[in-house]
């Protein structure tokens, strides 16, 4: 996986493939799933970086991303948990 991410770009993979979006939060956080390019289901968290605008795909382990959450695939990413990822204000609220 890392491989074709590395090589093809995991945000063209996203665009290319028949990804399939699970969820959209108010932060912007997208969750899709990838079910034909890997052997098994792949989940995938888009989102931007508020301080620099630049998009980011990262891939997000399945039990996590089975919840359909996009808030809390981005939670687990940054090791928190939901309720510490929902306290956390935004660059707007700020």
């Amino acid at each position: 996986r890392m491989v074709a991410l590395k090589l093809r770009g995991a945000e063209k993979i996203l665009e290319e493939s028949k990804a399939q979006l699970l969820a959209s939060s108010s932060r912007g956080n997208q969750l899709y799933i990838l079910k034909e390019v890997f052997s098994v289901p792949a989940y995938f968290l888009k989102y931007k970086d508020p301080s620099t605008d630049r998009v980011y795909v990262s891939g997000i382990d399945p039990e996590i991303g089975i919840d359909a959450n996009a808030d809390k695939a981005m939670a687990w990413k940054f090791n928190l948990n939901a309720e510490e990822y929902s306290q956390l204000l935004t660059i707007n609220e700020a």
